[in-house]
């Protein structure tokens, strides 16, 4: 079976250990979304896996060197924010967002590609300014990066992936080596422009979906449905769930949503405590990876990007997970390689792919800390 993986290795220069959880993420999605949807998002999805494997396999086998030219990271910046602006202009508007450009066959979500951006960008920042981190207006800069794309994310109104952007920096300067009191300063921060975005930037649904993670209880007939829904469908598959085809809160339309925001609770429904757990532990093979690349990672470019990558994916799961069980309040990520569409599957893949290429790239990889990793 070794011999067999190698060889196969060989063909597609894939890293078995992102590879294969994709693979399975990806097959528990399209099984889950065959159950409960029309044969439009089933067939769909089949296709935006199919695109995603490709991306990624064809991804993995380049080297990004090229990324650390100033132009050519400026430029995508540049396009993804022209994206963003085209977005709000010609945008396709689905459940009251205008997220989306409609492509014809599919609907992309510029946001998706923004992320990827701006990890990158990031990377190219702080590769070269790790020493002069603390200095405060290395960070006010490259926050500076990030408000703009936040700002015009906002009036989509997309607040999950505004969410998900400002984590991603936050976790990247604090690894990046952000001392402690200016840590202290920019929370503060967070929580002033949190105050002020109740006030003034949040729509009405929003605050309610606030105040119903704060009492679940208080409306459950309105805008508490879905998470009371989510919670029954979660609470009824038990131990071992109900079994592949019969989730009964997805299939008879108690669920809503049952297809993108609220999967996990169908497949909690249908696979129950059990497969849960493999779900997590799935994320868990998938993360622990990109982690380990970041540790081996002789270049701090390929480091801080990968670090990115973990905080994207780590944020949407944990997120899309807590808001399905009432721990968080509900802002529409998908769950990563689950929930359908074709934007965040394709833009992971990529991302990840790059992530696999920076080992399938020797010169890349500090042998000390592999050396060390494996305990030799």
């Amino acid at each position: 079976m070794t011999a067999f993986l190698n060889k196969v290795k060989g063909l597609v220069n894939v890293d078995f250990f992102i590879f294969l959880p994709i693979i399975i993420l990806y097959l528990f999605s399209i099984l889950t979304l065959y159950d409960f949807t029309d044969n439009r998002f089933f067939v769909k999805q089949v296709i935006f896996g199919l695109i995603g494997i490709t991306a990624y396999i064809f991804t993995s086998r380049i080297d990004f060197s090229f990324l650390k030219n100033t132009k050519i990271i400026m430029s995508l910046y540049g396009f993804s924010l022209f994206l963003l602006v085209l977005t709000l202009i010609v945008g396709e508007n689905i459940n009251g967002a205008k997220a989306w450009l409609n492509l014809g066959l599919f609907s992309f979500q510029p946001a998706d590609f923004v992320k990827l951006v701006l990890i990158i960008l990031l990377a190219k920042y702080f590769s070269r300014r790790h020493v002069e981190i603390k200095f405060l207006r290395h960070i006010v800069t490259s926050l500076f990066y990030i408000i703009l794309p936040i700002l015009i994310i906002m009036k989509q109104p997309d607040l999950g992936s505004a969410i998900v952007i400002a984590f991603i920096w936050l976790f990247v300067v604090i690894l990046a080596g952000m001392s402690k009191k200016h840590i202290i300063i920019f929370l503060i921060m967070g929580i002033i422009g949190s105050i002020m975005m109740w006030n003034f930037a949040l729509k009405p649904y929003q605050k309610n979906r606030v105040l119903d993670f704060v009492n679940p209880m208080r409306d459950i007939q309105g805008s508490g449905y879905n998470v009371y829904q989510a919670l029954v469908a979660i609470g009824s598959g038990g131990a071992t769930g109900k079994d592949v085809g019969f989730g009964t809160q997805s299939k008879l339309h108690f669920l809503p949503e049952h297809e993108t925001d609220f999967i996990f609770s169908a497949f909690a429904e249908e696979w129950g405590f059990v497969g849960v757990l493999i779900l997590l532990s799935l994320y868990f093979i998938i993360l622990a990876r990109v982690l380990y690349i970041a540790y081996i990672s002789h270049d701090n470019f390929f480091a801080i990007i990968s670090l990115g990558v973990f905080a994207w994916i780590f944020v949407h799961a944990f997120i899309n997970i807590s808001m399905n069980m009432g721990l968080f309040p509900v802002t529409g990520l998908p769950l990563p390689f689950m929930s359908y569409g074709g934007s965040h599957i394709l833009m992971l893949c990529l991302a990840l792919g790059m992530v696999s290429s920076f080992v399938s790239s020797k010169k890349n990889i500090n042998k000390k800390h592999y050396t060390e990793f494996l305990g030799y």
